[in-house]
């Protein structure tokens, strides 16, 4: 599935298993079409940065996606750029969501400031690919320690 690309002047494969919650972990993907048109932002998004998509599972409060980075672009950026404008455009078509969320902040917000990042030269996309097509209901805990874990 994951290749080495050719870039101008490298050759690389920066790859990463991503997954970001919603603000206060509303399960707003319980509802299809909800879902359907937050992973169609995310398309879009990440086409307008050049980021390939490999993989998206939409949970009912989080997202999985397995993609891959342009070497110019930081994964922190990315992450930014596909949180804010799935935001933008899903509050632009679900204005009533807006109302409900916004309560007590400036402007609504559709994803918490949480989320993690692997790239995957440490695991097998295989295994990244198996984990994300078969969870139903991982939970990604911290400990008091700050050591994290799947469950």
């Amino acid at each position: 599935m994951l290749q080495l690309n050719v870039y101008e002047h490298s050759i690389g494969q920066n790859a990463h298993h991503v997954i970001f919650r919603t603000k206060y972990s509303l399960e707003f993907f319980r509802n299809p079409m909800l879902s359907a048109a937050c992973e169609e932002f995310l398309r879009e998004s990440a086409q307008k940065i050049e980021v390939k998509i490999y993989l998206i599972k939409m949970m009912t409060d989080h997202v999985h996606m397995l993609i891959e980075v342009p070497p110019v672009l930081s994964i922190v950026d990315v992450v930014k750029h596909l949180k804010g404008y799935t935001s933008r455009r899903f509050f632009a078509r679900f204005s009533i969501w807006k109302n409900i969320v916004q309560v007590g902040h400036k402007r609504p917000h559709l994803w918490s400031r949480w989320r993690f990042s692997r790239s995957v030269g440490n695991v097998g996309s295989n295994v990244i690919e198996h984990y994300i097509l078969n969870s139903k209901h991982n939970q990604f805990i911290i400990h008091k320690s700050k050591q994290a874990h799947f469950c």
